[in-house]
């Protein structure tokens, strides 16, 4: 989303700054999914106790940090998108 976004930047292109900043409610929706995923594996350990605490512990707090900064990457995409669109749209008359 990242290089599409720098790209539709670049090229003055609205239409792909939309289209790449609309599959942003898709990212966030696998980001919720993942979330519950490590937790639920968490418990799932928890109750076997097959895996140490802590080891399991630390493994998902990785995990959870990882897919919060992948969500965050993904808003920044769209912060670019919207900024392209301003840029295109609504300010053509400054020179940048």
């Amino acid at each position: 989303m990242v290089e599409e976004a720098v790209s539709a930047y670049a090229n003055d292109d609205a239409e792909a700054a939309r289209a790449t900043a609309a599959r942003d409610d898709a990212l966030d929706e696998r980001c919720r999914e993942a979330t519950e995923s490590v937790i639920r594996d968490l418990m799932t350990a928890q109750v076997r106790r097959s895996v140490e605490p802590e080891q399991r512990l630390q493994t998902a707090s990785q995990e959870l940090l990882t897919v919060r900064d992948i969500e965050r990457v993904g808003d920044h995409a769209v912060n670019i998108c919207a900024r392209t669109l301003y840029m295109v749209e609504y300010d053509e008359g400054l020179i940048y």
